[in-house]
């Protein structure tokens, strides 16, 4: 969801929603997640993910293989303003964050054919050692989920990695998985970073938006039933992209400076090339997340 400029660490609710008004919503019954919920084979998510040799200039600062479960409507009571999700359980309360109900995604922004409201209660649920997102749309709107890992919220620099797959690409659905600044970054500097991003069951790629370019680096992967594990390496000086293990794009100079924060974004598809069929859905798990900060 790209809201220009509009920063939740220093601008109130009322403010946010003046920035990006919801529309107003018809409220739909979420479908009962029941297949998705237990898709993960037990051998697959203790799998150690692919992630590439570290030096030590990080350190880490969270992860986890997501051991406490929170059911279907535990991402609840989302406030704008103070990062927290009261529905969730403690012990996750101060490990996650979503945008709160009703938020427009990217393509009710834009006004395309099809778009959502971001719906964490309906979309998002923790079992069996995954995070389970399943974007679903009923007769109208799509419901969207972005979620936010709140150790890498307001952070300079860092290393970003999650192991993630499709458990059933439907076109129509896509995620931007990004990091996003906190404040205006200086004229010329990586404004967005965007990784792993495309259309569920299509070629991931990685974008960064600098200076008016936005190269593509192909990633060799899709978002499909495969696991695959993506990190971002934001350094001061330059940005490097890896997937399963293998480097894939790279900028030298051009970072931003600004705190950024980790957005886990999944939406409706923006490229007008497909939208979801009314009545369906596709699920996202993620079975690793974590976060380094810079210590070089």
């Amino acid at each position: 969801m790209r809201r220009l400029w509009c920063y939740l660490a220093v601008v109130p609710l009322a403010a946010l929603q003046a920035c990006g008004s919801p529309r107003s919503v018809v409220v739909e019954p979420a479908p009962t997640p029941a297949v998705e919920h237990a898709a993960t084979p037990a051998v697959e998510h203790a799998a150690t993910p692919a992630v590439p040799a570290v030096a030590t200039p990080w350190r880490l600062v969270y992860s986890t293989d997501f051991p406490v479960d929170a059911p279907l409507g535990s991402f609840s009571g989302c406030g704008a303003s103070a990062y927290t999700c009261t529905g969730l359980p403690k012990a996750l309360q101060g490990q996650w964050w979503a945008y709160p109900e009703g938020w427009p995604d990217t393509s009710t922004e834009r006004d395309e054919k099809v778009g959502g409201y971001y719906s964490p209660s309906t979309t998002v649920w923790i079992a069996d050692g995954v995070m389970n997102i399943r974007l679903w749309r009923g007769a109208g709107s799509v419901h969207s989920a972005a979620v936010l890992p709140k150790a890498a919220i307001g952070r300079t620099y860092g290393k970003y990695v999650e192991t993630f797959r499709v458990a059933h690409p439907l076109p129509g659905y896509k995620s931007a998985h990004m990091l996003w600044p906190m404040r205006k970054p200086a004229d010329g500097t990586a404004r967005e970073i965007d990784f792993p991003e495309a259309g569920w069951g299509t070629p991931i790629a990685g974008f960064v938006h600098y200076a008016g370019h936005r190269p593509r680096f192909p990633a060799g992967a899709a978002f499909d039933r495969r696991w695959h594990t993506t990190v971002i390496e934001w350094t001061p000086h330059g940005l490097s992209l890896y997937c399963d293990g293998r480097l894939i794009g790279a900028i030298a100079g051009n970072v931003a400076d600004v705190p950024m924060r980790w957005v886990l974004q999944n939406e409706t598809q923006t490229d007008g090339l497909a939208w979801p069929p009314p009545h369906s859905s596709s699920t996202m798990q993620i079975k690793y997340v974590a976060y380094y900060s810079w210590a070089g």
